[in-house]
C-alpha cells in the first residue's frame, strides 16, 4: 500500500508540473481534468498536491496564470480545497513580492 501511494503521489506531482507545458487547443480539457484528479485526491494527498504547487509557483513563474486556473476550477468544485490552495499561492507570492524575487 505504502508503494502505490508513493506512486500516486508521484503521478499528481507530474500532471501539476506538467499542466500547461504545450499551449495546445487541449489546455481546457488537460485544466479541467487535473481539477478533477487532485479535487479526488485533495483528501488524502493534501501534503503532496500543496507542497508541489508551492513548488509550481516558487520556479515556474511563467505558468503561474496555469495554476491560479487549476485553484479557481478547484474551487468551483469544492471552496474548502481551493481556499487552501489560494491562501497557499497567495502567501508564496506575497512573500516572492516582499522578498524582491
Amino acid at each position: 500500500m505504502v508503494d502505490e501511494s508513493a506512486d500516486l503521489e508521484s503521478r499528481l506531482s507530474s500532471l501539476i508540473i506538467k499542466v500547461g507545458d504545450k499551449n495546445a487547443p487541449t489546455l481546457q480539457n488537460n485544466l479541467e481534468a487535473l481539477s478533477v484528479v487532485l479535487e479526488k485526491d485533495f483528501t488524502n494527498h493534501e501534503t503532496t498536491v500543496l507542497r508541489t504547487l508551492r513548488q509550481c509557483v516558487l520556479e515556474l513563474p511563467w505558468k503561474v496564470t496555469v495554476y491560479s486556473t487549476v485553484a479557481g476550477l478547484l474551487n468551483a468544485k469544492n471552496s474548502e480545497t481551493g481556499a487552501k490552495v489560494i491562501t497557499l499561492m497567495h502567501g508564496v507570492l506575497c512573500k516572492s513580492l516582499i522578498k524582491g524575487d
